[in-house]
């Protein structure tokens, strides 16, 4: 037996209703609500299940009870409070990892060198002694990584530079080295900044040691072609942006290097 076919106008003049209510109805869904076996309180929706149209209307749901409503909002919560706490974990173990890695990385000075190292850190400010051995420690690491280890260690000191425009400096003419950090720079420079700022100086300390203090300054205040390729050979160790781009107004790039731009 057939099911008649209800127009959208048919239906609405039966039910009362507006015809546009009734738009894209199924056949089947129209025979109920023509035979009223189906009420049109609100728009309805269509699904199929195993071949079969499934009528229904998607009217406003009725509100939860008060109980499981606070139910659910514990359950809310504890979920947030779960992922806050997988959160902190995931920090803490990506710190942890960092820490290792630095550990491994940073080199362990010689009982010789921890001995030079720390008589050179009585003659400083106790507040300057955690900076000096970060200072300390990359330059060994330095040494060992891009100057085959051959280096003398200089003496690091901090010092009032209020009435100069330097971050810092080498007085290669001394023996050994001395590397003096402006308080300023220490005071206002990250760590990271400082650490290049003391392979800069040390590229100084290694052409003086090997050619002599004269020729470690030379022309544009040692800032000359030898000293750029050494910064350049550095950069391409470490793929950071190559020091040497020739001759500008008298001096190389090299002058402001690792933090040239």
């Amino acid at each position: 037996m057939g099911v008649t076919k209800w127009t959208n106008e048919a239906l609405a003049k039966l039910t009362g209703h507006p015809a546009e209510k009734f738009r894209d109805l199924a056949p089947r869904t129209r025979h109920l609500i023509a035979t009223g076996q189906l009420k049109p309180p609100g728009r309805f929706f269509e699904i199929r299940v195993n071949g079969k149209t499934v009528s229904g209307n998607r009217s406003k749901p009725k509100p939860l009870p008060a109980d499981l409503q606070r139910r659910l909002e514990r359950l809310r919560k504890f979920d947030d409070q779960e992922k806050q706490r997988a959160e902190r974990e995931r920090k803490r173990n990506t710190q942890a990892r960092l820490s290792r890695l630095m550990a491994d990385w940073r080199p362990k000075p010689t009982s010789e060198l921890d001995s030079k190292i720390q008589q050179q850190l009585k003659t400083q400010p106790a507040k300057h002694h955690e900076f000096l051995r970060l200072m300390y420690s990359g330059w060994i690491a330095n040494n060992e990584a891009y100057f085959g280890g051959r280096l003398e260690l200089p003496i690091i000191l901090v010092k009032d530079t209020s009435q100069q425009q330097a971050q810092a400096w080498c007085e290669v003419e001394k023996r050994p080295c001395v590397i003096v950090f402006g308080e300023h720079t220490v005071a206002q420079k990250p760590r990271n900044y400082c650490l290049g700022i003391l392979a800069h100086e040390q590229i100084h300390q290694a052409i003086a040691q090997h050619a002599g203090a004269r020729a470690a300054w030379g022309k544009n205040l040692g800032h000359h072609e030898e000293f750029a390729r050494i910064c350049g050979n550095i950069s391409k160790a470490r793929g950071w942006r190559d020091a040497y781009v020739g001759p500008v107004s008298d001096l190389y790039s090299s002058c402001h290097w690792p933090h040239h731009h």
